[in-house]
């Protein structure tokens, strides 16, 4: 990712739609598994600029985990101070220390996410749990996803296939961000009919008016709650829970 996204990430993440949003939906499959726990000692690979840490923090202690020193400074900014800076296919850990390890929107940017994932579940405790969060269906593949260095998007049987092959038990795994899939898919279509310069699409998807965020975020909310009892057949995004035996 290029470093000035990490910039426009620090300044949006607690306010645009698409980030609290989503945010949300994460925090609440974390919750209803840890609902009461609040000694868990978590890893969030790609932590960013820091805000899905500071959201878990009410679980126990959380370590931070970025290739990029831009997100160390961020997330200082933030007071965050357990962080490391080192590589998701290398983790600078020993084996079996974590009870939940994350990765919110980072196993798109990894070429090897094979090997990627079989990091996540070494460093993760017996009976703990790794959760993703990526992108979904590589025909809404646009220049965002070329903007961001993103190298793929998952259906909801390869990513399953992916935490399988390391003996993850696949506990649940949903599509995210189904609501608002249809005019999303519109939108990138006609991006591409049109042929626009990729500026104007980046700057499009993380610009809205005030009444529009908030419109847009309200629908993720709503979504949030009918994620309590149902999985979503489609979405922008999907969203996995892999428990280690």
């Amino acid at each position: 990712m290029q470093i000035e996204q990490y910039q426009r990430f620090y300044e949006l993440e607690d306010k645009h739609w698409w980030f609290v949003g989503m945010r949300n939906i994460f925090y609440r499959f974390v919750n209803d598994i840890y609902r009461n726990k609040t000694d868990l000692k978590i890893l969030d690979v790609g932590c960013g600029a820091g805000m899905i840490m500071k959201d878990l923090g009410k679980f126990g202690e959380v370590t931070g985990i970025d290739v990029e020193p831009a997100a160390m400074e961020f997330c200082h900014k933030r007071n965050i101070g357990k962080l490391c800076l080192g590589s998701g296919i290398n983790l600078p850990f020993r084996s079996g220390v974590f009870d939940l390890v994350i990765a919110f929107n980072v196993v798109e940017h990894v070429q090897d996410d094979i090997s990627f994932v079989k990091e996540l579940d070494r460093v993760c405790k017996g009976g703990g749990r790794v959760i993703l969060a990526t992108s979904a269906f590589n025909f809404l593949w646009s220049q965002h996803d070329e903007i961001n260095r993103h190298k793929r998007r998952y259906l909801k049987s390869g990513l399953q296939m992916i935490l399988e092959n390391r003996h993850l038990a696949v506990e649940r795994i949903t599509y995210t961000n189904c609501i608002l899939f249809l005019p999303i898919f519109l939108a990138i279509t006609l991006k591409k009919l049109l042929r626009r310069n990729g500026l104007s699409l980046i700057n499009a998807y993380y610009s809205a008016p005030a009444l529009i965020n908030r419109f847009l975020l309200f629908i993720l909310k709503i979504e949030s709650l009918i994620l309590i009892r149902f999985d979503f057949p489609y979405g922008v995004s999907l969203l996995c829970v892999g428990r280690k035996a």
